[in-house]
This record gives C-alpha cells, structure tokens and sequence, in this order.
C-alpha cells in the first residue's frame, strides 16, 4: 500500500543539466591529467564519498536508504527514512543473537546490534542474518544505542574488574570493528535499564556523550577523540542528545536544557509538568518530547513552550516525525497522529500493550510500530489503518529500524529479525 499526497513523489535528475555537467568534468580530469595530478584528484573523489563529517546532517541527508546511524535514525530522531517499507509481514530470516540487546543500527546493510548485559556490539549481515564480527571482547557494551560517522562506531565499553569499573569511550573501525580510539569516562555513570550506561550521539564531526544519570556532557572530536568542550546541568541527565538548529538537547526530571553545539554554552533551561520519559526529537526549529504524565511538549529553539498535549498516558517513545506530523506511542497502548504545527490529533490506533519503541515511518507513507504485546504494527501514515501486523510471540520494548526495503527490529532480548515484500 503506497500512500498518495505527502508521502509521494521522487526527485529526478534532469538530463540536459547533467550531460553539461559530466562534459564539465571531463574538460576538469583532462586538464589535469595534463599537469599530472589525477593521483589527487582521485584521493579528493574518494575522500569526499567515505565522508568526512564536514557536511551539516539533517533529517533527510543523513536518512538515506543505507543508513540508519543512530538512536532514531539520525541526530535529529526523527524516526524517518527516505527508503521504502515493507508492505507485507513476509520474515526473510530471524537469528538468536544470544544475549540481551537493545539498540540497533544499519550502515551499508551492516547491522549492528547491542548487547549490554552479555558482549558488546555485534556486527551482522543484514542480508542473510550471518554474523560478521564482534566489537569489545574485554567488556560489554555501556550503550545500548551506539552511533556511526565518519566509518566509526562510537559507543561506551563497560567493563567490570576485581578492584574497580573502567567505562570508556570507544571508536571502533564500522567494517572489522577494530578500535581506532579509546577515552576514559569519569565518573562512571549509572544503569539505565533502557539506555544502559551512556548516552551518545554523533553530529557533523562531533560526539556528543553524557554519561547516565550525570549532570555533564561532552562534545569529543570524532576522528581523534579529544575533548571539544564539558557542559554541566542542573539536573541529571536521561536522555540521549538531539541536535538541531545549531543546539544539543538533552533532559532529565523535569527540565530540559539547550547548548550551543559550538561552544558549548547553555542558551536556555526549561521546566515543564512532569518527568521527561523519552529522548526529545527534532524538526523545522522545533523539539518534541513526552513526559510521564501524559503530556507531549512542543518546544522551540528559543526555549518556549509552542503547545502541549495531554495524551491521557505515559509516553515513553521518542516522537517520529514526518512531512508536518508526529507519530507517537503511549503506555496505555494508543498510537497517535498529531500536526507538529499544532499538536491536532488527526488519528488513533489502538493496540493490547504499551508502546514504548519509538515508530518509525518510510517514505511510501508506512508507519512501523511494536507493542509489549509482541505485535508490530504497520499502518498507513494518512489515515491510521492497518496495513499489516505480525506476531513475534514476545515483547517489543527496543526501536526497529528501516532500511533498503528491510524492517528490523529486535524483541525479548533475544533475536532480530528482517521483514521484507516478496518482491523488491
């Protein structure tokens, strides 16, 4: 089912305007082949399509159909992808990765899955199911949802020794996940049966850790590791940070606090009613966050409160967002589809079981959503109908993530699994 209106149309290049530009570029590698630099050019060429974290992510940018970097897809969290959605329940494969789990992510059909309690972070072949390599063989993973950029994967090692507890920063290399740098992290920071130990996000070039339940954050370089700026709170941090409109965000009890991303200056501190129970997520100058008393908060980048809505429940998911709406989950088992602008309920679905996985929406108009029940849900993004639904048999509590035509998501601690249509 492919959803008409907001959720179609491609963009498609324009073949007049890129024969000029392809004649252009052969009159460019001529003229330097003539001054025999070709060698370097070719490095530039291949330097600029690893990445190099120089370019500003966004909702779109860094939501491409092979990347699933982060907690919620992207810096942002917004739980949406430019890729297509499964229409149908199909399981291509389903593997026990042993041990619990929580977070995952996808990189160029990579995924890597985090398992706190039992090992690290294992990397699997997101096509057959095949595990290609673990990360942390000293230590288990302190992140339940790492991040990716710049071929790195950054998340905490936490490991446990006679006379003390070492909890580090690592980056490791994405494609044999060898370590490329490691940092120290003190003090060691509290569990979180949800997050684990440390909260992590990565940014144009940037890391940004805070370890659970502390007052601090840190923005490290990613390449090296080297401390880029500390900030203290007034309150204790419970959140992973979001970033947008050149702030990082994050939040704890009752308060939520705005940094300036480059210098590492709080612009604003904000009370609202209620513990904050889900990381705040990010969209057109606005952030949108849940508390345990029901309400979902729209904040701008000023800092003031643009409108708040009383679901009736505690709202534990991150809010996804998409083409002007927001999709959103509650304890009390209802799905929800509000306008960002205003916070209107345009929709509701109801499920046996809380939602506390974050949705997450693809481009054809499909919204992906598992309950404690142990049943995903997808809808249509227009209208709140089901689409399909499957039966994993255990409780849904980590969020799935969507790339390449691919649905994976993780349940019970215990396996992950890939939906896809019968035809691609």
């Amino acid at each position: 089912m492919i959803a008409r209106g907001r959720y179609s149309g491609m963009i498609t290049s324009n073949s007049k305007y890129d024969a000029k530009f392809y004649k252009s570029i052969n009159l460019v590698i001529i003229f330097l082949l003539f001054l025999g630099a070709f060698n370097g050019l070719v490095l530039m060429v291949n330097s600029a399509s690893q990445g190099t974290g120089s370019a500003p992510l966004s909702p779109v940018s860094n939501s491409t159909s092979e990347v699933w970097s982060q907690f919620d897809g992207n810096a942002c969290h917004t739980g949406y992808i430019g890729s297509i959605g499964p229409t149908t329940n199909n399981i291509v494969w389903s593997d026990n990765i042993q041990g619990s789990r929580d977070g995952l992510i996808v990189i160029n059909n990579i995924l890597y899955v985090s398992k706190p309690d039992s090992g690290g972070i294992t990397a699997i072949n997101g096509l057959n199911g095949s595990t290609l390599f673990s990360a942390y063989v000293n230590g288990v993973s302190g992140t339940s949802y790492p991040a990716y950029g710049e071929g790195l994967i950054f998340a905490e090692n936490y490991e446990v020794g006679f006379f003390r507890t070492t909890v580090d920063l690592v980056a490791d290399n994405a494609y044999n996940g060898g370590q490329v740098w490691s940092i120290s992290i003190t003090p060691a920071p509290a569990e979180s049966a949800y997050y684990s130990y440390g909260l992590v996000t990565y940014y144009d070039g940037y890391v940004f850790e805070v370890p659970y339940q502390l007052n601090q954050i840190t923005s490290y370089v990613a390449g090296t590791g080297s401390t880029d700026w500390t900030d203290h709170t007034n309150f204790s941090i419970t959140t992973i940070p979001t970033v947008g409109d050149g702030l990082v965000v994050v939040a704890g009890g009752n308060k939520v606090s705005a940094i300036n991303i480059s210098s590492g200056i709080t612009q604003w501190s904000l009370n609202i009613t209620g513990n904050i129970t889900s990381t705040p997520s990010y969209s057109s100058g606005t952030f949108f966050l849940g508390t345990s008393s029901g309400y979902l908060y729209a904040i701008s980048v000023a800092g003031t409160v643009l409108w708040k809505v009383n679901l009736g429940f505690p709202i534990e998911d991150t809010a996804s967002l998409a083409n002007g709406f927001i999709y959103v989950g509650t304890d009390g088992g209802n799905i929800y589809e509000l306008t960002q602008s205003r916070g209107n309920i345009m929709w509701t679905y109801s499920v046996q079981g809380a939602v506390i996985a974050s949705p997450v929406v693809s481009s054809n108009g499909i919204v992906y959503v598992g309950s404690t029940n142990g049943i995903i849900y997808a809808l249509n993004a227009t209208n709140g109908k089901p689409v399909w639904e499957k039966n994993l048999g255990a409780s849904i509590t980590a969020n799935p993530v969507l790339v390449n035509v691919a649905l994976f998501g993780t349940y019970l601690r215990l396996n992950s699994f890939l939906v896809s249509p019968t035809s691609r």
